[in-house]
């Protein structure tokens, strides 16, 4: 028989194959309780899964945007940063602009000062200012302290602002400020002596002042009692001319003659102060008179029984019996000269009526 033949007859069992499932797996794969459990096994887990991924994602992203937050912000800081510079440079560039335009301004404002015609201070009307303290009379006080002390003229008084005083001008609305001293004064007298305006500063107690209002100075200290001020009195009578130079003050029971540019005594005298060309004359209680030359030095005392003449700058002195003296400024006896031969010429007897009834010579008055 063929082997082929007998192999048909006989037919071997078949063995299963192992890509074949099992009876076991088909009733657990149709096993539905343990499809869901399984399920939801895997589901669990997947879930897990997903969750931890989406977190990591979540904070990769979160580091993502805190990355470019940063970057963003790191730009604007630097695009400020830029835009500062740039406008520092513009600001420099318009301050510097702005000093040429304020320099040219300038020039074209005083060249154009400078070409038309200047305006006096006085043409410029300047704002009141309303005074703290109040005015007198114009003048703006400084002080609670302020009143009026006197007129000088029309248009200028003085003032007492607190502890000082001042001179004010109504018309020109200027103050000056004095060297008076602070005093209380029982009055200030303005007179008029030569070619100034002096002031006699009398306190509520103690002597008196001598002020010259034109040069803004103090004459003498307080040390007189009386200043005489009347150029027409009996005081200057013959001697109005030394309004300029010198005045009259009285301390005490003496008269002093005042050089009112230095403010110094020249001459006192009991009775009378007296002055003719370049001599000084200090009459006395006992009858004499003292001399004094042009640098008041005292140099001779005229008696009571001789008569003194001035004539061409020569003191002449002459007794009763015509016997006389010749003098010069300095003091000094006049040497011989014409002058002296011509006196010498009269005779003695008639020497002294014919000084007297000569114009010529200037008889320095008696000590009656």
């Amino acid at each position: 028989m063929d082997n082929n033949n007998l192999d048909n007859q006989n037919p071997q069992p078949q063995q299963p194959e192992q890509d074949d499932v099992s009876m076991l797996d088909k009733v657990m794969q149709n096993n539905p309780f343990i499809k869901m459990g399984q399920a939801k096994y895997e589901n669990v887990q997947t879930q897990s899964v997903v969750m931890s991924t989406r977190e990591e994602a979540d904070q990769q992203l979160a580091a993502i945007n805190a990355r470019n937050a940063e970057i963003l912000r790191q730009q604007k800081l630097a695009e400020e940063a830029a835009r500062a510079k740039r406008t520092g440079i513009y600001i420099a560039i318009g301050i510097f602009f702005a000093a040429i335009f304020a320099v040219g301004g300038w020039l074209i404002v005083n060249a154009t000062i400078a070409s038309q015609k200047t305006v006096a201070p006085d043409e410029i009307a300047a704002p009141e200012e309303e005074a703290k303290y109040g005015r007198v009379e114009g003048y703006k006080c400084t002080n609670a302290k302020c009143d009026k002390t006197t007129d000088i003229d029309n248009n200028s008084i003085i003032v007492r602002d607190g502890n000082k005083y001042f001179m004010y001008d109504k018309a020109n609305k200027k103050s000056t400020l004095t060297s008076i001293a602070n005093k209380d004064y029982h009055a200030i007298t303005i007179f008029k002596w030569g070619g100034s305006t002096y002031a006699i500063l009398d306190p509520e107690s103690g002597q008196s002042a001598l002020y010259n209002i034109t040069s803004n100075r103090q004459i003498t200290e307080f040390t007189y009692d009386e200043f005489y001020t009347n150029i027409a009195s009996d005081t200057y009578k013959d001697m109005t001319n030394i309004a300029n130079s010198y005045i009259v003050a009285r301390n005490g029971s003496s008269q002093r003659l005042i050089d009112l540019s230095t403010g110094s005594e020249k001459v006192r005298a009991n009775k009378k102060v007296f002055v003719n060309d370049q001599y000084f004359f200090g009459y006395e209680t006992d009858g004499t008179i003292h001399v004094y030359n042009s640098s008041f030095t005292q140099f001779l005392i005229i008696k009571s029984d001789e008569t003194a003449f001035v004539k061409n700058s020569y003191l002449i002195v002459m007794k009763n019996t015509g016997s006389f003296y010749t003098y010069e400024t300095t003091g000094e006896k006049a040497k011989a000269n014409d002058f002296i031969k011509t006196l010498n010429a009269i005779k003695t007897k008639d020497r002294l009526n014919t000084l007297l009834n000569d114009k010529s010579f200037f008889r320095i008055p008696a000590n009656n």
